[in-house]
C-alpha cells in the first residue's frame, strides 16, 4: 500500500511495502496543529500564554508593510515567492491575537549609503533604476540576465522596505528599545551577493543590518555578531560577505546533496570555513539529503551551534528565518514541525540576553509557513511551550555529516572535540529501527491515526449528503422561478428593441432625405468647378511628368559622355606609360651594356698600363673617344689600388658616371610615381603629374600607416546600425588608397597588445573583464556585461579587435620614438580616450593613446623620451586619457572639446577648464571648453594660435600623441561642430612644427563617414608634407570662443608665462556677428507678429563669404530687382508638415484654399508649379506642439527639433522651386505681403547658411525662428524651418503644451504620406501617433 499526504492532510495506507524512513517522514510530516491559535487552544483572541500578570512582559518588535506586495510577478502569473506569504503570517498572527501584544512597528527604507556597506553602488543603482523603467519588456530583459529573479514596477520599493525594515528593528534591539523581535519582508535576501541578485533576493537584508550596528552604530558596542540561517537553501550571498570578518559568526543548515541541490556548487560543504581573519567563523551544516525533520536539526543544535555559541558568546543575533525546510514545502523536501523551529528558537533565546532578531527569508508553503512563523513569535513572546512530536531519532547520514563537521571545526572551537563516542543521544539504534518490531510500531500507529480519521470522514460525508439533498431541492425551486422570469423579460426585450428599430427607421429616412437634397443642389453648383480643376491637374501633371524625363535623359546623357572621354583619357594615359617604361627598360638595358663594355676596356688598359714605375698617360684620343656622361661609377677596390696621380684621369670618369646612374634611377621613380597616380586618377580627379608631393629630390617622410581588417569584427550583437560602427576604418582606408597615398606610406601590420603594457595604465581586473569578453558563448553574457556599462556594445569579436587597437598603437608610437619611422596614423577601433583605468565607457574599451604613452615613458626609457604632449581633438573630452595622467609632469595633456556647462557626452565637471591636474602634474592639464556646437575652424585655430603652440613652445616635447577623434566634422550627427578638412589639416601643421614632426595620430572618434574619411585624407597628406589643400573663406571665432580662450589663458597663466599677456581687444572683437533671423514653417505664425518681424528684418546685419559684414540686410524699399536675381537659384524646401500633401501647398504658389484651412492663399508672384518633387528621410525628432493656429485652429501642429540625431527619422517631401518662390511662401506663412519691396531670405543669407552647416537662429520671439539646413541635394541647398533650441527646451518643460493635431490637419499629413507613395495609410497613421505619443 502506498502512503500519500494530500493537501486536505488526509493520510491512506495503500501498499505495506515501505521503508522505515518513508514512514518516519510521513508521520512526521503528518503531526497535527501544534500553534497555539484560537481555535486549537480554546482561548479567546487575545488571552495568550505569556507571562502571568505582574511580571516583565518581553517587547517584541513586529514590522509588516502592505507595500512589499507590490513585488510581483510582470505578467501576474502565479510564483512561489509571492505576495501571499507575508499577508498569510500576519493574517496567522492577528488570528491568534499575538500582534496585540507586540509593538507593531511601520516598515523603513533603506539608505543608499547603509546598502553599500555590501553591495556594490552598480548593484545599488541597479536595484533603484528598477521602477523608473517604464515598460516591463526593458525589466523582464534585465530579469533575463538574472539566475532566478522576476521584477515589476513595484520590486524597487520592496526591497528598499524590507532591507530598511531589518535594519531598524535589529538597531532598536540593540539599542535595547525592544528585547527581540521578527520582520515580516520579503523579497528574502540570504542569496543576494554584493553585485548581483539571484534566488528571489535583491538586498541582502540580514548583512546589511548586521553590517550597519558594527560599521555605522560603533557607540551600540555591539562586536560580535552570530548570523543563524536555517532556510533550507545556504546563504551563499551572506557567506560572501562575512568571510574574511572575525566578527561575524555565520551558521548555515541546509540541503547540500553534494552540491547539486540549490545554490549549487561548493559554497555551502563543510571545507568552507572562512579565510583570513575570519578563518573559523563560517559553519556550514551541508544535509546529504532530503527528509530531515525536527530529530536532525535539533543534534546539529545541540553538538555543534549550542556549543560554538557558548565558546562565541555574541552581543546579539540575527536569524534568517527562511521556512522552506518545514513540513509540505515544495522546494524543500524536509520535515521540519512548527514546535521543531519553536524549539531552535527557544535554544538560542539563551545567548546574547535574548536580543534576537529574525528576517523572513525562503518559505513557500503557505500554511506551513504561517504557522511556523506564529509558533516563533510565541516562543519570543516566552508563551508556553507548544507540544511536540513523540521522540525520533536523527537520519544515518545526519550523524555522518555532525561527525564530519565537528572534525573540520575542532581545532577552531575546543567545545567541538572531534570523538563523538561519549554523544549517546546521537547514537542511531539502528537496530531497533531497523528491526520488524519498530516497523510494526509505526504501522500500528499510523493504522491507529487513520481509522480515526476514516471515522470523522465518514460521520462528515453524511451530514454534508444531507446538506446536498436540501441544497438540490431548492435549487430546483428556484430555477422554475428564474425560467419564469426569464421568459417574461424576453417579451419585454423585444417588444422595446422593435420600438427602438422603428424610430431608427423613420430617422434614417429622413436625415437620408434631407442629404441627398443638399447633395445634389451641392452637386449642380461643383460638377463644372470640378471638370475644370481635373482638366488642369492633369495638364500639369502630365508637364511635370515630361519635364522630369526630359531633365533626366539630359543628365544620363551628359554623365554618360563624360565617362566616355574620361576612359579615353585614362587609355592614352595607360599607353603613354607603357611606351614610356618601355623606351627606358631599353635605354636602361643599352647603358648597362655600354657601362659592361667600358669597365673591361678599362681593365684591360689598367693591365697594360703598369710599366716601370707604375707611371702611365692617357692619350688625348682616348678622352675624346669616351663618352663620359654614360659611365658608371667605379669601385672601391679600384681607387684602393692606384695613386692620387695616377687617379685623376679615372676621378673625371667616376663622376660622370655617378652622374648617369642617378640620372637613370631618378628616371625610374618618376614612372614609378606616375603609374600610381595614374590609376589614382580616377577617384582624385586630378591629372597625371599634378603631384602634391615634394619636388624630385627632397627626402620623403617615412609615414606609417596601421589598418586592420581584423577590428571590423567588433560590432553590435543583433546587427543593429550604430554609429561607432566597421565602415569608419573601412572607409578611411579606401578613401586613402584612392587617393593614391597608401602607395607613399609604410604600410604596418597589426599587433596585439600585451597584458602588461595595457595594465601600465589599466587594473588588472579591467584587463581580464575585456579578455574575457570573447569567451562567453552567448550573447546574452556580453549583454548582460555592457548593459552594466556606460555606451558600449559587445559581440564575438570585441576582445580581438580591443587589443589590436591598443597594440597597434603601441607599435606605431615605438617605432617613431626610435627613428624608423617619421611620424603615422593608426587607423583603429574601437576608439580609447574615454576608457578609464576600471571601466570601459564611450564606445571605448582599452585607453589606446595612453597605453602607448606609459609604455614609451616607463617600458623604453632607452628611447630617451622624457616627455609627452597629448592633443585631444575629439569633439568629447578625454576623460579617461585626464585620468591617468592627472599627476605626472612627463605628460602634458590638451582637451579641446564641446562641454556646455558639463551637459555634453561624458557630462560633468572633468572637462571644465578648472582642471589643471594635481600634485606633481598641477598646470600639465589643459581642458578648452566650447560652451555650444556649431565651432569650426576659426575657433579651433583661435585655441591652437592663443593657447596650445605657445605652451608647446615652453614644454617641448620629444613626442606628440593626437587622439584624432573627427566627430568635431562638418555633418557629424553627434558631434554638431563645423570642422573642415582644411581646418584639421591646419592644426597638424601648426603641431609638426615640434618634436622634429614625431606625431603619432591615433583615431578616436567620428561618425559621419564621407568627413571622417575627407579629414583623414587631409591629415595624412599633412604628414607627407604634401600641398596644403585649399580652405573656407576667412571667418572668425564666435564670441563664446573667445571667452573661453580668455578663461583658460587666466586659469593657467600661473603655469605657463607664455599664456599671461591679455589678448588685444582688437583680436578679440573679431567674432561671428548673431546670426540672422529667418522665419519659415510648414505650418506657421500669426499675422500679428508680422509687422515685428520686418522690423526687426530690417535691422541685421549678416557676413558675406569674404568675412566682412553687410550692413542692413533689406534692400532700399524703391528695389523690387530683388526677384529677377532670387529667381535664377533653385532650393529644395522640405516640408513635415500639412505641406508634405502637394495640393496644400499649391496654395503657396498658385493660390486658394483646401479643405480644413482656415484661410486663403494668395499664392507666390510666381505661379509655376515645382520643378520636382523627391521624398527623403532626415534625422531629426519630430513632434507637434501649441494650442492652436490661425491656419488649422484648436490643436498642435508639426515641429521638429533643429539638432540633429541618430535615434529618430522625419520624412519630409522635397519640393525644388526657386529662391524668389521660398520668399512669398515664408511671407504667407508669416502673413506678410508677398509684394514686398525686399525680401524675407536673400543670396547672402543662402550663403550664410549653407556655409555654417545647419541652423541661422536669433533672438526673436516667434514660433518659427529657425532655417535649418539639412545639406544637398545635386548641389541644391535643402532648406526647412523649425522652431528654436530654446523653443525645444520649453516644449520638454511644459512650459508650452505639446498638443496632438487637429483631425483636419493630420488628415493633410497622412494624405501627403499616402499619395505621395511614401507610407501607406495605415503606416501614416502609426507614422503620426507615434510623434504624438513619444516623450520630447
Amino acid at each position: 500500500m502506498l502512503l500519500k499526504f494530500e493537501a486536505s492532510s488526509e493520510l491512506r495506507l495503500v501498499d505495506p511495502s515501505v521503508s522505515l524512513t518513508v514512514l518516519r517522514k510521513i508521520r512526521l510530516s503528518h503531526l497535527p496543529d501544534m500553534t497555539m491559535t484560537s481555535e486549537s487552544s480554546g482561548k479567546k483572541c487575545g488571552e495568550g500564554d505569556g507571562k502571568v500578570a505582574g511580571k516583565s512582559q518581553r517587547k517584541v518588535g513586529l514590522v509588516y508593510d502592505e507595500t512589499m506586495c507590490k513585488h510581483d510577478t510582470p505578467n501576474g502569473k502565479v510564483d512561489v515567492e509571492c505576495p501571499d506569504r507575508i499577508r498569510v503570517i500576519w493574517e496567522k498572527l492577528q488570528l491568534a491575537g499575538v500582534t496585540q501584544r507586540c509593538v507593531v512597528l511601520g516598515g523603513s527604507k533603506a539608505e543608499d549609503k547603509h546598502l553599500k556597506l555590501v553591495h556594490t553602488k552598480k548593484h545599488v543603482n541597479l536595484v533603484k533604476s528598477i521602477s523608473t523603467k517604464k515598460k516591463d519588456s526593458r525589466r523582464n530583459k534585465i530579469a533575463s540576465q538574472l539566475d532566478s529573479i522576476y521584477l515589476n514596477g513595484g520590486s524597487s520599493e520592496a526591497a528598499y522596505l524590507a532591507a530598511g525594515s531589518v535594519v531598524k528593528v535589529a538597531e532598536k534591539v540593540a539599542e535595547g528599545e525592544l528585547d527581540c523581535g521578527f520582520a515580516i519582508v520579503r523579497p528574502p535576501g540570504h542569496h543576494a551577493e554584493s553585485d548581483e541578485a539571484m534566488g528571489f533576493c535583491l538586498f541582502n537584508n540580514v548583512a546589511v543590518a548586521a553590517s550597519f550596528l558594527l560599521n555605522e552604530r560603533p557607540d551600540l558596542d555591539v562586536k560580535k555578531i552570530l548570523i543563524v540561517d536555517w532556510d533550507i537553501h545556504h546563504g551563499n550571498g551572506t557567506q560572501k560577505m562575512f568571510w574574511k570578518d572575525s566578527r561575524v559568526l555565520i551558521f548555515s543548515v541546509h540541503r547540500h546533496d553534494h552540491g547539486s541541490f540549490y545554490p549549487f556548487g561548493d559554497d555551502g560543504d563543510f571545507n568552507m570555513v572562512g579565510e583570513g581573519p575570519g578563518e573559523g567563523f563560517n559553519i556550514n551544516v551541508p544535509w546529504e539529503q532530503g527528509g530531515c525533520g525536527d530529530a536532525d536539526y535539533l543534534a546539529v543544535w545541540n553538538h555543534i551551534l549550542i556549543p560554538v555559541t557558548k565558546e562565541f558568546k555574541p552581543d546579539i543575533i540575527l536569524l534568517s528565518a527562511g521556512f522552506d525546510a518545514a513540513i509540505g514545502d515544495p522546494l524543500g523536501g524536509c520535515c521540519v514541525t512548527p514546535y521543531g523551529y519553536s524549539v531552535m528558537l527557544k535554544k538560542l533565546m539563551e545567548f546574547a540576553h535574548g536580543k534576537i532578531v529574525l528576517a523572513l527569508e525562503g518559505g513557500y508553503n503557505l500554511e506551513s509557513l504561517g504557522k511556523s512563523s506564529l509558533a516563533c513569535v510565541q516562543v519570543l513572546l516566552e508563551d508556553k511551550q507548544i507540544h511536540g512530536s513523540s521522540e525520533t531519532y536523527p537520519l544515518e547520514s545526519t550523524r555522518r555529516v555532525i561527525q564530519a563537521v565537528r572534525e573540520r571545526l575542532c581545532t577552531y572551537w575546543p567545545s567541538l572535540d572531534a570523538s563523538m563516542a561519549s554523544n549517546e543521544n546521537l547514537k542511531n539504534p539502528s537496530a531497533e529501527r531497523n528491526s520488524a518490531d519498530a516497523l510494526l510500531r509505526e504501522v500500528e500507529e499510523l493504522k491507529s491515526l487513520m481509522a480515526a480519521r476514516d471515522g470523522e470522514l465518514e460521520a462528515r460525508r453524511k451530514e454534508l449528503k444531507a446538506k446536498n439533498k436540501e441544497l438540490e431541492a431548492n435549487e430546483k425551486e428556484l430555477e422554475a422561478g428564474l425560467m419564469l422570469i426569464r421568459a417574461r423579460e424576453d417579451v419585454i426585450c423585444g417588444l422595446h428593441a422593435k420600438i427602438e428599430s422603428l424610430q431608427q427607421e423613420r430617422d434614417e429616412a429622413v436625415a437620408k432625405a434631407e442629404r441627398i437634397d443638399k447633395e445634389l443642389q451641392e452637386d449642380r453648383a461643383r460638377s463644372q468647378e470640378f471638370k475644370e480643376d481635373t482638366e488642369f491637374c492633369l495638364s500639369t501633371l502630365r508637364r511635370e511628368k515630361e519635364l522630369a524625363i526630359m531633365a533626366k535623359n539630359k543628365d544620363l546623357e551628359a554623365k554618360e559622355k563624360e565617362l566616355e572621354a574620361r576612359l579615353m583619357l585614362v587609355h592614352a594615359r595607360e599607353d603613354k606609360i607603357h611606351a614610356k617604361i618601355e623606351r627606358l627598360q631599353q635605354e636602361r638595358d643599352e647603358a648597362v651594356a655600354k657601362a659592361e663594355r667600358i669597365d673591361k676596356e678599362l681593365q684591360e688598359d689598367r693591365s697594360r698600363s703598369r710599366v716601370g714605375n707604375g707611371s702611365f698617360a692617357f692619350s688625348q684620343e682616348f678622352y675624346e673617344d669616351m663618352d663620359l656622361d654614360e659611365l658608371e661609377p667605379l669601385s672601391p677596390e679600384f681607387n684602393e689600388d692606384m695613386d692620387s696621380e695616377e687617379l685623376e684621369p679615372f676621378q673625371v670618369i667616376k663622376k660622370n658616371m655617378e652622374r648617369s646612374h642617378k640620372k637613370f634611377i631618378k628616371d625610374m621613380e618618376c614612372i614609378k610615381f606616375i603609374a600610381i597616380m595614374a590609376m589614382a586618377g580616377e577617384s582624385s580627379g586630378k591629372k597625371i603629374g599634378d603631384c602634391d608631393g615634394k619636388v624630385a629630390g627632397n627626402r620623403q617622410r617615412k609615414v606609417g600607416l596601421i589598418y586592420d581588417e581584423t577590428m571590423c569584427k567588433h560590432d553590435t550583437p543583433d546587427g543593429e546600425d550604430h554609429p561607432e560602427c566597421p565602415d569608419r576604418i573601412r572607409v578611411i582606408w579606401e578613401k586613402l588608397q584612392l587617393a593614391g597615398v597608401s602607395q607613399r606610406c609604410v604600410v604596418l601590420g597589426s599587433s596585439k597588445a600585451e597584458d602588461k603594457h595595457l595594465q601600465l595604465v589599466h587594473t588588472k581586473d579591467h584587463v581580464n573583464l575585456v579578455k574575457s569578453i570573447s569567451t562567453k558563448q552567448k550573447d546574452y553574457r556580453r549583454n548582460r556585461i555592457a548593459s552594466q556599462l556606460n555606451s558600449i556594445y559587445l559581440n564575438g569579436g570585441s576582445s580581438e579587435a580591443a587589443y589590436l587597437a591598443a597594440g597597434s598603437v603601441v607599435k606605431l608610437a615605438e617605432k617613431v620614438a626610435e627613428g624608423e619611422l617619421d611620424c603615422g596614423f593608426a587607423i583603429v577601433r574601437p576608439p580609447g580616450h574615454h576608457a578609464e583605468a576600471d571601466e570601459a565607457m564611450g564606445f571605448c574599451l582599452f585607453n589606446n593613446v595612453a597605453v602607448a604613452a606609459s609604455f614609451l615613458l616607463n617600458e623604453r626609457p632607452d628611447l630617451g623620451v622624457k616627455k609627452i604632449l597629448i592633443v585631444d581633438w575629439d569633439v568629447h573630452h578625454g576623460n579617461g586619457t585626464q585620468k591617468m595622467f592627472w599627476k605626472d609632469p612627463r605628460v602634458l595633456f590638451f582637451s579641446v572639446h564641446r562641454h556646455e556647462y558639463g551637459g555634453f557626452y561624458p557630462a560633468g565637471d572633468d572637462g571644465d577648464y578648472n582642471m589643471v591636474g594635481e600634485g606633481p602634474g598641477e598646470g600639465f592639464n589643459i581642458n578648452v571648453p566650447w560652451d555650444q556646437g556649431r565651432c569650426g575652424d576659426a575657433d579651433y585655430l583661435a585655441a591652437w594660435d592663443h593657447i596650445l603652440i605657445p605652451v608647446a613652445r615652453e614644454f617641448n616635447p620629444d613626442v606628440i600623441f593626437l587622439s584624432a577623434g573627427f566627430d568635431a566634422a562638418i555633418n557629424d550627427p553627434l558631434g554638431g561642430c563645423c570642422v573642415t578638412p582644411y581646418g584639421y589639416s591646419v592644426m597638424l601643421k601648426k603641431l609638426m612644427e615640434f618634436a622634429q614632426g614625431k606625431i603619432v595620430l591615433a583615431l578616436e572618434g567620428g561618425y559621419n563617414l564621407d568627413s571622417i574619411a575627407k579629414s583623414s585624407l587631409a591629415c595624412v597628406q599633412v604628414l607627407l608634407e604634401d600641398k596644403q589643400i585649399q580652405g573656407p573663406p576667412e571667418a572668425y571665432p564666435f564670441e563664446s570662443t573667445w571667452r573661453a580662450i580668455q578663461a583658460v589663458r587666466k586659469r593657467l597663466c600661473t603655469y605657463w608665462p607664455s599664456l599671461a599677456d591679455e589678448l588685444s581687444w582688437k583680436l578679440i572683437n573679431q567674432k561671428t556677428p548673431t546670426p540672422i533671423i529667418l522665419i519659415s514653417s510648414s505650418d506657421s505664425e500669426t499675422e500679428d507678429d508680422a509687422q515685428g518681424l520686418l522690423d526687426q528684418m530690417s535691422k541685421l546685419s549678416i557676413e558675406n563669404p569674404q568675412g566682412t559684414l553687410l550692413e542692413n540686410h533689406q534692400v532700399e524699399p524703391a528695389s523690387t530687382s530683388w526677384r529677377a536675381d532670387l529667381a535664377k537659384v533653385d532650393v529644395w524646401y522640405a516640408s513635415f508638415g500639412s505641406n508634405m500633401w502637394k495640393p496644400r501647398f499649391l496654395c503657396y504658389i498658385q493660390g486658394g484654399q483646401v479643405d480644413g484651412l482656415k484661410k486663403v492663399c494668395v499664392g507666390s508672384m510666381d505661379k509655376s508649379p515645382p520643378k520636382e518633387t523627391v521624398w527623403e528621410t532626415f534625422p531629426h525628432r519630430l513632434f507637434f506642439g501649441r494650442e492652436s493656429s490661425v491656419g488649422w485652429g484648436v490643436g498642435g501642429v508639426a515641429f521638429t527639433n533643429p539638432l540633429a540625431n541618430l535615434i529618430d527619422q522625419t520624412h519630409m517631401c522635397l519640393y525644388r522651386i526657386t529662391l524668389e518662390q521660398f520668399n512669398d511662401v515664408l511671407s504667407q506663412e508669416n502673413g506678410l505681403n508677398v509684394d514686398s519691396d525686399s525680401p524675407v531670405f536673400d543670396l547672402a543669407a543662402l550663403q550664410l547658411v549653407d556655409n555654417k552647416g545647419s541652423i541661422l537662429e536669433a533672438p526673436l520671439n516667434s514660433w518659427y525662428g529657425n532655417v535649418v539646413c539639412l545639406g544637398k541635394e545635386r548641389d541644391i541647398p535643402i532648406l526647412t524651418m523649425t522652431c528654436t533650441l530654446s523653443a525645444v527646451e520649453k516644449f520638454k518643460s511644459g512650459e508650452i503644451p505639446i498638443r496632438p493635431p487637429a483631425k483636419a490637419y493630420a488628415n493633410t499629413l497622412i494624405r501627403g504620406l499616402v499619395e505621395g507613395g511614401r507610407l501607406s495609410k495605415e503606416e501614416a497613421e502609426a507614422y503620426i501617433d507615434k510623434a504624438v505619443s513619444k516623450p520630447l
